[in-house]
């Protein structure tokens, strides 16, 4: 059960973007968004930075600012060695990443469903393609307006046999 949000809540929230209210915002792109004022402002700083010097500084430099962010990445997520955490430049490079490391053979299969991103899609298909296995796409639930967590979850675990090498749900 999600806790209900007060509308003062809502207000502050709203208060961190910089929206013209002269339009409803309802966020349905998924590739441009308004940012928040904190994330605004981080863009202006290292947009600062960049214009400052666009040469990256030393590759000894680069790799302890990286190495800091890891660590605290790996804080957030709760995972003991900063080194398992890999960063890329977009969700898209990162799927491809994973999936075309997967090292796939003929008979294995990726499993994931027809609600991901395109992104997720074809990152699989083009794996899949190149190392001779296969994917499927299943339906996480019947009807939209009745779904349920136990079908969510039910659907993948139905579909789990000894060919799925991956299951990529985004």
């Amino acid at each position: 059960m999600l806790p209900s949000i007060i509308a003062s809540d809502w207000e502050a929230v709203r208060a961190q973007f910089a929206l013209t209210p002269e339009y409803l915002h309802l966020g349905a792109s998924q590739f441009i968004a308004s940012h928040p004022k904190s994330v605004r402002e981080a863009i202006a700083h290292y947009r600062r930075l960049l214009d400052e010097n666009p040469v990256p500084r030393t590759q000894a430099l680069e790799n302890a600012e990286m190495q800091k962010v890891r660590e605290a990445a790996a804080r957030y997520l709760g995972i003991a060695e900063p080194e398992n955490i890999a960063l890329t430049d977009s969700t898209t490079m990162g799927l491809g990443t994973i999936y075309s490391g997967l090292n796939l053979t003929p008979g294995q299969e990726v499993l994931t469903t027809v609600h991901d991103h395109y992104s997720q899609h074809e990152a699989i298909r083009l794996a899949t393609r190149c190392s001779g296995g296969n994917y499927r796409k299943i339906e996480l639930y019947d009807r939209l307006n009745h779904v349920a967590e136990e079908e969510i979850v039910g659907c993948p675990m139905r579909e789990i046999c000894p060919a799925i090498r991956a299951v990529g749900i985004t």
